[in-house]
């Protein structure tokens, strides 16, 4: 279906799976933080969030020569990352399809079809075994229905919509 996606990597993951990122990134799709850790920022520290954002920036730019230029919050947790400046758009989602808790591919499926609309941030997940049919399904779905697949910069900037630095963004305003 020609999908690319962001892919909102965890940075201390990076190292162990390289192969993954590199294949993302040769494929075109758009790699983007997802912060170094996967941890509850409400529980950590201003500093700690800054230092974890710069040795994101490191471990990217080490791996595939560019940095992030937006940040999805762990747990969608991302008042401390505005609190630490982390000067980066803040990516939420207004479909969460909760795929990371072992839902079918039809389930998954179904909630794409019904929560979805112009301009919609997709969330979705490649820890579980079914992602690879879960998105395949979507993809078809979204394809037969009118939509395109495509990056969260590609989806602004089809909108016109500007990403502005420590802004929250759940989707792309389409003024319908």
């Amino acid at each position: 279906y020609n999908v690319r996606a962001t892919f909102f990597l965890v940075g201390e993951r990076i190292p162990e799976y390289t192969d993954i990122v590199l294949r993302e990134n040769d494929e075109n799709h758009s790699l983007q933080s997802h912060h170094y850790k996967h941890s509850d920022t409400s529980k950590s520290t201003i500093p700690r969030i800054q230092a974890y954002t710069e040795k994101m920036y490191a471990v990217m730019t080490d791996t595939f020569g560019l940095g992030p230029w937006m940040l999805r919050a762990p747990y969608g947790i991302f008042d401390y990352f505005i609190q630490a400046k982390v000067n980066l758009p803040l990516i939420e989602w207004d479909v969460d399809t909760k795929d990371w808790t072992g839902k079918s591919s039809a389930a998954v499926l179904n909630v794409v079809k019904s929560e979805t609309k112009d301009g919609s941030i997709i969330l979705m997940h490649d820890i579980k075994d079914n992602t690879p049919e879960s998105a395949r399904l979507a993809a078809q779905w979204l394809y037969d229905n009118g939509y395109m697949c495509v990056t969260v910069e590609e989806l602004f900037i089809h909108y016109r919509e500007e990403m502005i630095a420590n802004k929250i963004y759940y989707r792309v305003d389409t003024g319908t």
